[in-house]
């Protein structure tokens, strides 16, 4: 590819794409774009009244992609027996039906179940923490919010790379294994003091728009182009 720029996730990356032969000054490490939504922070308990959610339990946001892929129903059994009594589980099941309605079964007070939904940006506003899988969208989005993570490796390949940056950085927690990801959420729900210090590492290193930085760029060079046209450079 003889291209003009590369936009990256991180400026901590550019010494691995220079190895594989990229000049340093078309690396350009922007971030990776998101929804305009996940760069909005909504205050957690005007989040949760407009979801309708208890104002002083803990929650936990339980989601692995769209297609609702993983043992959620098994994760999710297991958090709401672990669990301190305070905590609650929002489990979303995105597109598959099957398991929407296996869970819906589950009638437990601790446990909400959801299907596919538009408004996640806002449950990540409202929640505590959220376990996932490392997804490179799902975890931008999650970081942009500054919110707490527990990363479940379950599809491995490239999203290992995800899952071994964040942990490296302790922007989150995570395991290949079911059962630690579940006491990692249940050690994480007991401690505040951690969640807030991962959320301000997040906040810190996530703090920029860069859906909007990118357009900005790609629009300042193309009126770049265009003026040395006009000029005859």
């Amino acid at each position: 590819c003889q291209l003009d720029g590369y936009f990256i996730p991180t400026a901590d990356q550019i010494g691995e794409f220079e190895v594989a032969g990229i000049p340093s000054e078309q690396l350009l490490p922007f971030g990776i774009p998101v929804r305009q939504a996940f760069y909005q922070k909504m205050p957690r308990q005007e989040a949760r009244e407009k979801l309708g959610l208890e104002p002083d339990s803990v929650y936990v946001l339980l989601m692995c992609g769209s297609m609702g892929c993983g043992p959620i129903e098994k994760v999710a059994k297991d958090l709401v027996k672990a669990l301190p009594e305070n905590a609650r589980v929002i489990a979303v099941c995105g597109s598959n039906d099957q398991l929407f309605a296996s869970m819906e079964k589950l009638q437990n007070s601790k446990l909400t179940v959801l299907g596919f939904t538009t408004n996640i940006h806002e449950y990540m506003d409202a929640v505590d923490l959220m376990i996932t899988k490392p997804g490179g969208l799902s975890s931008t989005e999650g970081a942009n919010k500054g919110l707490p993570m527990v990363f479940f490796n379950l599809i491995g390949a490239c999203e290992s790379r995800n899952f071994n940056y964040f942990l490296s950085k302790e922007y989150a927690l995570g395991s290949n294994v079911e059962a630690e990801v579940v006491d990692l959420a249940v050690m994480l729900s007991r401690d505040a003091p951690l969640r807030e210090k991962m959320s301000l590492a997040l906040k810190a290193h996530f703090c920029t728009n860069s859906a909007r930085e990118i357009v900005d760029f790609v629009a300042a060079e193309i009126e770049k182009r265009k003026q040395k046209v006009l000029v005859g450079v």
